[in-house]
């Protein structure tokens, strides 16, 4: 798929790019820090494509997760030297832009998922009903759409302690997920013993 083909030629890149720009960075900096993000998105994209050959199929395009990502962490790295390396300190903001594109890109992607085993909000509750699923992706791709929107505008007003704010922001996303597939787990049940109970 083009997805694929996208983040090989984008992993080839940013390591070609790392050997290239090394020479120019600090020389403290150990090359295992330097290629941190090329490793960790051919790491990522490995293990999601392993569990995905060793689970159920993966509907809604899904199966590109880990391309995807790699593909992201790949132009984000090669932004990141270019900024670093250049002193084009004005590049930050770009890189913040990127970021925000790639929650909206994966919010408005959450919606369209089915269960499984290798991408999305994997909870027992999710995992244990198809309604739940679909509430808690419908209900989390508007969070991650609506965050990646508050990224893009704080990135490009420059707002300070930005860089922060963002994995606060992940990980509030994550709680109010998992928060959520318990309340639809637990109003689901409410429902079903309300219905027997009329029976």
């Amino acid at each position: 798929m083009a997805i694929q083909h996208g983040a090989s030629i984008g992993l080839c890149f940013a390591f070609a790019a790392t050997i290239i720009a090394y020479p120019a960075l600090p020389p403290e900096m150990p090359p295992l820090v330097a290629f941190a993000l090329p490793l960790a998105a051919t790491a990522i994209w490995g293990l999601l494509a392993h569990l995905g050959r060793h689970s159920m199929p993966i509907p809604g395009g899904s199966e590109s997760a880990g391309a995807m990502t790699a593909l992201f962490l790949s132009a984000f790295h090669v932004t990141m030297l270019i900024a670093f390396v250049g002193a084009h300190f004005w590049l930050g903001r770009f890189l913040g832009v990127m970021v925000g594109l790639f929650l909206i890109v994966t919010g408005n992607h959450l919606p369209r998922l089915r269960p499984n085993l290798v991408w999305g909000i994997r909870t027992p509750q999710t995992l244990g009903s198809d309604e739940v699923w679909k509430r808690v992706h419908r209900f989390g791709g508007y969070i991650r759409v609506v965050m990646g929107v508050g990224v893009c505008a704080g990135s490009l007003s420059g707002m300070r302690g930005f860089a922060e704010l963002i994995p606060a922001a992940v990980f509030l996303e994550t709680l109010i997920c998992v928060c959520a597939g318990v309340f639809f787990s637990r109003q689901r049940r409410t429902i079903g013993f309300q219905a027997h109970q009329r029976l």
